[in-house]
């Protein structure tokens, strides 16, 4: 099974229905079709994302809560041993190549300039949503 890191904004978009593809990665994480990898500093990101007040319109506590608990009961956890310094302009975004790293994914899916730009880490391609899906056809 394709192992994955999935960027905190391709949840959020897929989450709040804006993107069409971030919402496919969102089913196929569901139907277990591919596997998520992800730490402690990535889901606590992530679950503080989704509680800011602009996406409290669609996202309440009950969709964050089945979110959490999907990534925890599907979800493999890492615990990176090694502080990444590759992105210069948005620290916190070498979170999602320290994780790739530890877990030997095979792809990391972001809407992120900064991590795009990279293109592959450690033989893990860094793919858009869309660009993902693509190459997930041809697997």
């Amino acid at each position: 099974m394709v192992k994955v890191v999935i960027d905190t904004n391709v949840f959020v978009s897929g989450l709040l229905n804006t993107s069409k593809h971030c919402r496919q990665i969102i089913e196929l994480l569901k139907e277990e079709k591919i596997k998520l990898v992800i730490s402690i500093p990535i889901l606590e990101e992530l679950i503080e994302v989704l509680r800011r007040p602009k996406f409290s319109k669609v996202i309440n506590e009950e969709i964050i809560r089945n979110i959490v608990e999907l990534i925890k009961y599907q979800a493999i956890f890492v615990y990176p041993s090694k502080n990444l310094d590759l992105i210069k302009e948005d620290p916190q975004d070498n979170r999602f190549l320290e994780a790739g790293q530890e877990g030997k994914v095979d792809f990391i899916i972001s809407g992120d300039k900064h991590l795009l730009r990279i293109k592959s880490f450690k033989n893990i391609l860094i793919l858009s949503p869309k660009d993902f899906l693509v190459k997930l056809k041809s697997l």
